[in-house]
């Protein structure tokens, strides 16, 4: 993969990102009452004061990277100054914020404020890889916050596995056998609680084992050596 298909790919990445905001939006929307309160309505979620802020802060990201594009570009701003709004200009303006000198900055920004607020909200669609099944090997997927998980895996009539595992225990087996593997800072911060950005300065930084892909020219960092940063992070905050 050359620099131009790189740039291109992250472009697409930013896009694909954009497109979940309506969905979580929708569950912080009014939805009607049944009944004699018909004319009224009731929040389908309890907006909490965390909740709120994490939308400010993914409106504040999403308002620094429209101005960049804005005045860089040289094009019209928006045209409304609301996050749906905001979301359809950056969606649209997508591929040359990829290819972007700090495009890098922008994917990892605008996915840890979307992914912080689709994870506040409780969206079906937040879960966690909780391993792979012991009875049928299938991957097992648990629900963000939740102690047990369910394999949902069919097998040839059709019947599904049912086999209950414990989250923690099975993300705990699967992070030791990862430790010594080497990742991007994405898909580390879709495993640990940390963010991509953290991954990258901590690499930049020396902190970190790790090497640079020749090809995409991306970090690799070595899972056990963020792990390690985590836990003397948390040890110090004790």
């Amino acid at each position: 993969m050359n620099e131009d298909q790189h740039e291109r790919l992250r472009g697409h990445r930013i896009r694909t990102t954009l497109k979940r905001v309506p969905g979580i939006l929708a569950d912080l929307e009014p939805t009607p009452k049944r009944g004699s309160g018909a004319g009224t309505s009731e929040p389908k979620l309890p907006i909490s004061e965390t909740v709120l802020e994490a939308s400010q802060v993914l409106r504040n990201v999403l308002v620094s990277w429209a101005r960049i594009t804005m005045e860089e570009r040289h094009v019209p701003p928006p045209t409304e100054d609301t996050v749906p709004a905001l979301v359809a200009y950056l969606t649209y303006h997508s591929e040359w914020l990829g290819r972007h000198p700090v495009g890098e900055e922008a994917e990892d920004e605008i996915a840890d404020a979307i992914a912080n607020l689709e994870r506040l909200t409780d969206q079906p669609s937040a879960t966690v890889f909780a391993g792979k099944c012991p009875e049928c090997g299938g991957a097992i997927y648990g629900k963000e916050g939740r102690d047990a998980a369910t394999c949902t895996t069919r097998d040839e009539h059709d019947e599904v596995c049912g086999t209950i595992v414990n989250v923690d225990e099975g993300r705990a087996q699967l992070l030791a056998q990862a430790a010594s593997m080497f990742a991007s800072a994405a898909d580390i911060a879709a495993i640990l609680p940390v963010e991509a950005a953290t991954v990258r300065k901590w690499g930049s930084r020396g902190h970190l084992g790790g090497y640079c892909d020749v090809v995409t020219r991306e970090g690799r960092w070595l899972i056990e050596s963020v792990m390690e940063r985590i836990e003397d992070g948390d040890r110090m905050a004790a």
